[in-house]
């Protein structure tokens, strides 16, 4: 199997926090339009689910690196941080 490299999952991470800030800051401005609904739409639940599939594979990364980069640990606080407050929101 192939393992995933820390600049690959760096970018991921960055991907998925900068996806729902997005949606975040469309909503916020009320930016909406058919198009930008459609691709709300379709990518919410792929980004979901992503987002804690991509945050277990991150913990287990730096569990097992000991040589991890600090940008590496940033990635995954901000998609930490970035997790609990988009399934906080459904509650």
């Amino acid at each position: 199997m192939k393992r995933l490299s820390e600049t690959a999952l760096r970018g991921i991470n960055f991907g998925i926090v900068s996806y729902f800030i997005v949606v975040y800051l469309l909503h916020h401005y009320g930016v909406s339009g058919g198009l930008v609904a459609v691709f709300v739409e379709l990518f919410s639940i792929p980004f979901l689910l992503a987002q804690v599939i991509f945050m277990v594979i991150s913990i287990k990364f730096l569990v097992d690196n000991s040589n991890r980069k600090t940008m590496t640990i940033v990635s995954m606080v901000a998609l930490a941080i970035c997790t609990v407050l988009t399934l906080g929101s459904f509650f």
